[in-house]
């Protein structure tokens, strides 16, 4: 076991902890955070304020979120896709196939929250006996 300095790449920045204990950006939080705690104790991540010493010289505390929150990263590549095929030369059609673009991902949505209101454990088998299992 290594009892040393654990220097570990967090997303965003590096924050040293002896604690072994993964500290990230979580997802409602966005811009610059600084770490209050000692090294020796677990992390204490709060934004960094204007009066605080200037942000980003210490690279060992400060960590930065992002200009959005965390949450919003998994749906940027949808975001890109829907830009790619979506703005044309005419103005019309750019109209037309943003407006399918938003009636069909709220349809997609509106389905998966009826299915998961109908099955809310999942889609589960039939659970196979001894006897059945032999007949195959």
């Amino acid at each position: 076991w290594n009892l040393g300095y654990d220097w570990q790449k967090y997303i965003g920045g590096t924050c040293k902890s002896e604690t072994k204990r993964a500290v990230v950006c979580e997802t409602w939080m966005y811009g610059k955070y600084r770490n209050y705690a000692p090294v020796y104790q677990i992390p204490d991540l709060q934004p960094w304020q204007g009066d605080d010493p200037a942000w980003g010289t210490d690279g060992q505390t400060d960590l930065w979120c992002g200009v959005l929150t965390e949450g919003y990263s998994a749906v940027w590549p949808n975001v890109l896709q829907m830009v790619i095929f979506t703005v044309v030369a005419g103005t019309g059609t750019t109209t037309r196939l943003s407006w399918q673009g938003l009636v069909g991902t709220w349809f997609a949505c509106v389905n998966i929250f009826i299915l998961n209101l109908m099955y809310p454990y999942g889609a589960r088998g039939d659970t196979c006996t001894h006897e059945q299992e032999l007949a195959h």
